[in-house]
């Protein structure tokens, strides 16, 4: 299982490393198709619980932004850039979807000490 899930996220690990920190519109959403592309194509069949809802959160959030801008008549058009902060926290999510992809794979382990100690446990 572990070395067929690493195949896989071998090809996501790729397609998440295209966002970029200037990016129109339409290259956000077809990032989103690109992930999607992936999540059908059998890829999704190996995430973890957490993967998953990192993934959902990613594509919930370009989907949100997508549909609030192209298509509310905000008179924004697919190949104006999308702003930086908004780039930012999507950038963020997908640090978050990577280090529980690396998690599963057992490429990140996380020590008991810091286990311990968890952030929001303080």
């Amino acid at each position: 299982m572990r070395e067929k899930r690493m195949q896989y996220y071998v090809e996501l690990w790729k397609c998440l490393a295209t966002l970029k920190m200037r990016v129109t519109y339409k290259e956000l959403n077809e990032f989103s198709q690109r992930l999607t592309d992936w999540y059908d194509g059998e890829g999704g069949l190996f995430f973890s619980q957490t993967s998953t809802l990192q993934y959902f959160d990613i594509q919930i959030m370009i989907g949100i932004i997508i549909r609030r801008v192209l298509t509310r008549g905000m008179g924004v058009k697919e190949d104006e850039i999308v702003p930086e902060e908004t780039v930012q926290i999507i950038s963020s999510e997908v640090g978050k979807l990577r280090s529980a992809l690396a998690k599963d794979i057992g490429t990140r382990r996380t020590t008991r000490l810091r286990e311990f100690f968890r952030v929001g446990d303080v």
